[in-house]
C-alpha cells in the first residue's frame, strides 16, 4: 500500500505486485530477464500442493466410514480446486482482472451451503439410526 500526500488529503492507492516482481526489483533485475523456469517452478509447487490436498480429500471421502469424515474429505477437495483457481489466476497474463478471486468466492459460498446441508442431513440420519457409520445406513424410509 502506498500513501501519498496531495493537497492536504491522503491518497491511498493499492498496487498489486507479484512476489517475483518484488524480488527482481530488489536485485535490480528486470522482470523480463528472470528465467521462465523460476516462474514455472513456483507454479508447479503450488499445483503439487493442490494435487496433494485433493488426493488426501479423495482418499478420506472414499475410504472412511464416518459421514463427518467424508464431508471433511469433500471440503478438502473443494479447497484444492480453489487453490488451483487462485494459482492459475495469479500466473495468468492479466492478474488485475480478479476473475479467479470471484470464482473462488463463489466456490466458498457453495462449499458453505454444502457443509450446512450435509451436516443437517447427518444430524437427521443420526437421530434416526443413532450412528454416523455409512455402512449401517441402508434404507431411506422413516
Amino acid at each position: 500500500m502506498k500513501v501519498k500526500a496531495q493537497s492536504s488529503k491522503l491518497k491511498i492507492s493499492f498496487k498489486m505486485q507479484l512476489p517475483i516482481a518484488a524480488r527482481a526489483r530488489r536485485f535490480g533485475v528486470s522482470l523480463l530477464e528472470l528465467p521462465l523456469s523460476f516462474e514455472f517452478c513456483l507454479l508447479s509447487l503450488r499445483r503439487l500442493l493442490s494435487a496433494l490436498l485433493f488426493s488426501i480429500g479423495l482418499a478420506g471421502a472414499l475410504t472412511r466410514r464416518n459421514a463427518i469424515i467424508v464431508l471433511i474429505g469433500i471440503e478438502l477437495m473443494l479447497n484444492a480446486a480453489n487453490l488451483n483457481f487462485i494459482v492459475f489466476w495469479r500466473f495468468s497474463e492479466h492478474p488485475e482482472t480478479l476473475t479467479g478471486v470471484m470464482i473462488v468466492i463463489f466456490s466458498i459460498g457453495v462449499a458453505a451451503a454444502e457443509a450446512a446441508v450435509g451436516l443437517a442431513l447427518i444430524i437427521s440420519i443420526y437421530r434416526h439410526y443413532r450412528t454416523t457409520n455409512l455402512d449401517q445406513m441402508d434404507s431411506m424410509k422413516g
